[in-house]
């Protein structure tokens, strides 16, 4: 069984089963189509035989109306009949019987009584003929059958006249075995004279047939006999016999066709007469069952070849798949030495041994690539993850008692930001130069260095303590502090903040070291905190990031998350525009702050998330507040995420279409870094800018590097931190920077507003600077949007409008202070502090560029 489980098994089986099913289909055709054909032989032969046997019977009866009519001609016997010559009549009844061979001839008086017989019959005989034809009567001149106590005879009965009839003549044949057997010689079929009584009853007067298949036919034809057409349906119109078909026999001598014809009824007892044809299927069917037996023979002999022929192909066929089988096994188990050295052979079998040694070479080189695409990083050629991985797993595994192993995980900070402001090229360049420093430290013990994805990067070595575990941390650091010289005049300088996880002590497999080292280096790129060795408390912190993740999502899906608005005042009392803030309505601890969540949501990229939500609903908003007559317009603030994004600005065009909302109506407002930093936030901010929204730099003031970006920015407003605003009234330098800084922003064709007002004596300063908006605690605290519509409709805004300033608060001198803003070199006060000759409102727009970036570093120490 198993030689058929396998592929030469298989193809033999299928060419023998193929021969088999050919030569089975040959015979069964052979077989059906014989029998069929030997059998409409037969039928057409016992058909013939019919009308063979009814000619016979019709010869052999006309045969006798002619002897009888000679006979009745006869002058002598007329002459004996008149006159009783009984000796004349006998003599001539014998003459004529003999000629025609008659087996009985009768000379009947008038009445039908016979008178002489010959051959000579009893006086019960004579008789029995007597009564009969004289109840029934004779057809004289016809031809009809007799019943008598001797037998059947075929008779006719032709008158006498001289020239009135003076009697008849009656002439027979016996309906005997003999008329069967001439029958039977003539048509080649075997033949039996039958008589049917009316209880169905047969009676055969003479057969062919052997008497055992007699004997059995008699009771099969009695059903179709006794219930066969009467003498008149039995008779055509012409008076000849008609053929009835009958069943099938089976009887112990074979097979047998049958056919019936009838004779009519007997004179004497008005039974019907049969003739039964019968032709033997069997012997018919004999010569081609000894063909068949020769045919079937034929066939086993060529079965026997095909099965030796089957084999051969077969193995040709097989033995080479066998080698190439093995050849594949021994590939598959990784063996890159096994050769094709028996295949070298002509055909397909040569042609696919030839593909497969082809094959096999491009899966070697294909599989080398692989393996490389697997565990090298392709841009520094580092171990990558998973080679990272398997390496610590299996030092793991080899670990001697006692042994510790550090995984310090590290990520540049900063990294971003070289690819923003440079370009992705350089921060490639940078990544290599990191991967190589960290390779060039293996003399700390570093076993391997590998590169897991972006900028961040892994170090495994065996340590002695957490404290050798820092040691190596803080080497590493002081190593990448080293500026990377990035083209022939610029380096750049790529710090990188590290966990550190420890084996045993962190984790067990390689997975749990990165995830633990992985949590302590966010850790301290959050912190900013450079290296930190993991501790369980930050997994718990990191939960708690996760749960906050997780419910904030949820909050923007159940729509917990509420929109508040704060009133920016228009100095010149023109306007009524709002600032859009975000709070969480959290279901368990009340209002939740921007600042608690916020912070979270950007760092897990969920941000556009809430942005696109708040931009909807503050949308929203306004157009209800328009349409009850409070043009408002709107701030909503968006996050670096979404100015880097390109498709933001479509998203922007969809919800003003969707909320009906006029783009004019709308101010986004980004912070002054991303605007610095990336020219896809330039682009995006020009998108935004041509659909009609206004867009303002918020807390200005806090992290400006390059005010360059200030002249390419579409920036129509720019809102100055509140920490330049809360030190304005203390601090005479802090004053002079932000007059100074407003004035600039207005040569630039910027507005500006004031954040974090909180008294009164901080807008008048701002009044007096030309500050266009202030916006603080001072008019009012974010509140929901009923509570600011309300603000609005009461026109509270009007108590902060420079007609009342002036009567609420007089002019007061600034206190001297010994905290001064440094300020431009050509800007120092001489005694008084006084401005440099050329006024603000005279300064080119590159002019003021300058002085502002002359300003940036006393900038950055009032908020540091």
């Amino acid at each position: 069984m198993n030689y058929f489980r396998s592929l030469q098994g298989q193809i033999a089986l299928a060419f023998v089963l193929l021969l088999l099913l050919l030569q089975g289909g040959g015979l069964v055709l052979f077989a059906t189509a014989g029998v069929r054909t030997v059998r409409a032989q037969v039928q057409d032969s016992v058909v013939t035989a019919d009308g063979v046997a009814k000619r016979i019977i019709s010869a052999r009866g006309k045969q006798l109306a002619d002897s009888a009519a000679v006979l009745a001609s006869d002058f002598g016997f007329r002459a004996a009949l008149a006159t009783g010559d009984q000796e004349t009549i006998v003599s001539a009844l014998e003459n004529s019987a003999q000629r025609i061979h008659a087996d009985m001839a009768l000379s009947l008086d008038l009445y039908g009584k016979p008178r002489v017989a010959y051959p000579a019959m009893s006086a019960d005989a004579l008789a029995a003929i007597g009564s009969v034809m004289q109840v029934q009567g004779g057809r004289q001149g016809s031809i009809d059958i007799l019943d008598t106590q001797t037998g059947l005879y075929q008779i006719v009965i032709v008158p006498v006249r001289a020239p009135a009839q003076i009697g008849s003549v009656m002439l027979g044949f016996a309906l005997d075995r003999s008329v069967a057997a001439d029958i039977r010689a003539t048509a080649n079929a075997d033949v039996t004279l039958l008589e049917a009584d009316p209880s169905g009853r047969l009676t055969a007067h003479g057969s062919t047939l052997n008497p055992a298949d007699l004997a059995a036919a008699l009771p099969l034809l009695k059903g179709t006999l006794a219930s066969g057409a009467t003498a008149d349906e039995m008779a055509s119109a012409d008076g000849t016999a008609r053929r009835m078909d009958s069943p099938d026999l089976t009887l112990p001598g074979g097979r047998v066709l049958s056919s019936v014809v009838g004779l009519g009824y007997a004179h004497g007892n008005g039974h019907l007469i049969y003739l039964l044809i019968n032709r033997s299927l069997d012997a018919a069917l004999a010569p081609y069952w000894t063909l068949g037996k020769e045919l079937l023979g034929l066939s086993f002999l060529l079965l026997l070849g095909a099965v030796a022929l089957s084999w051969r192909v077969a193995r040709d066929i097989a033995q080479p798949l066998k080698v190439l089988t093995r050849s594949a096994v021994a590939i598959a188990a990784g063996s890159r030495n096994e050769k094709l050295q028996s295949l070298e052979r002509a055909g397909e079998i040569g042609s696919l041994a030839r593909a497969f040694g082809e094959m096999q070479r491009d899966i070697f080189t294909r599989e080398k690539h692989i393996e490389d695409l697997a565990y090298v990083d392709q841009l520094s050629r580092l171990p990558n993850r998973l080679a990272f991985s398997e390496h610590v797993a299996e030092a793991i595994r080899n670990a001697p008692p006692g042994q510790q192993y550090a995984v310090i995980l590290l990520d540049l900070d900063r990294f971003k930001l070289i690819n923003e402001l440079l370009n992705h090229v350089t921060g490639d360049r940078v990544l290599k130069s990191v991967g190589k420093r960290l390779t060039e430290l293996d003399t700390v013990g570093i076993t391997k260095v590998a590169r897991l994805g972006g900028d961040e990067f892994a170090l495994f070595l065996p340590v002695e303590s957490e404290v050798a575990a820092l040691n190596v941390a803080k080497r590493v650091a002081n190593q990448l502090r080293l500026p990377i010289p990035v083209d022939e005049q610029q380096e750049v300088d790529v710090p990188a903040s590290m966990g550190v996880a420890l084996y045993p002590e962190h984790g067990a497999t390689p997975e749990d070291l990165l995830r633990r080292a992985d949590v302590a280096m966010y850790e301290a790129k959050s912190n900013r905190r450079g290296i930190i060795l993991y501790d369980e408390s930050l997994s718990r912190a990191s939960s708690s990031y996760l749960t906050m993740m997780s419910e904030l999502r949820h909050a923007v899906e159940a729509d917990e998350l509420v929109m508040f608005y704060q009133p920016k005042v228009d100095l010149k009392g023109e306007e009524l525009a709002v600032e859009a803030l975000v709070r969480w309505k959290h279901p368990g601890r009340g209002l939740v702050p921007p600042n608690e969540f916020i912070p979270f949501a950007e760092k897990a990229g969920f941000i556009q998330v809430i942005t696109r939500w708040a931009l909807r609903k503050s949308l929203q908003n306004c157009c209800a507040w328009r349409s009850r007559g409070l043009a408002i317009q709107v701030a909503v603030n968006i996050s670096a995420l979404d100015l880097l994004d390109s498709e933001f600005p479509r998203t922007v065009e969809r919800l003003l279409k969707e909320t009906g909302c006029a783009a004019q109506w709308v101010v986004l407002e980004v912070t002054e870094s991303i605007v610095a930093a990336s020219d896809v936030a330039q682009e995006s901010m020009k998108a935004l800018r041509a659909l009609g929204c206004d867009l303002s730099i918020d807390d200005f003031g806090t992290g400006m590097s390059n005010f360059e970006y200030l002249m390419k920015a579409p920036v129509d407003e720019i809102k100055i931190d509140r920490s330049l605003i809360i030190r304005m009234c203390h601090h005479k330098q802090n004053a002079l920077v932000v007059e100074r800084m407003i004035n600039l922003i207005h040569i630039l064709g910027m507005r500006v507003t004031a954040e974090g007002v909180e008294n009164m004596e901080e807008l008048r300063m701002l009044k007096d600077f030309g500050c266009d908006t202030a916006q603080g605690f001072l008019m009012s605290r974010p509140v929901p949007a009923e509570a600011l519509e309300r603000w609005f409709t009461d026109k509270l805004y009007l108590g902060f409008v420079p007609q009342s300033l002036g009567s609420v608060l007089a002019a007061a001198p600034l206190a001297e202070t010994d905290t001064d803003l440094p300020l431009p070199a050509d800007a120092q006060p001489s005694g008084a502090a006084s401005w440099p000759d050329a006024r603000p409102s005279e300064l080119s727009p590159q002019r003021a560029l300058d002085e502002m970036s002359a300003l940036a570093s006393g900038t950055q120490q009032l908020v540091g």
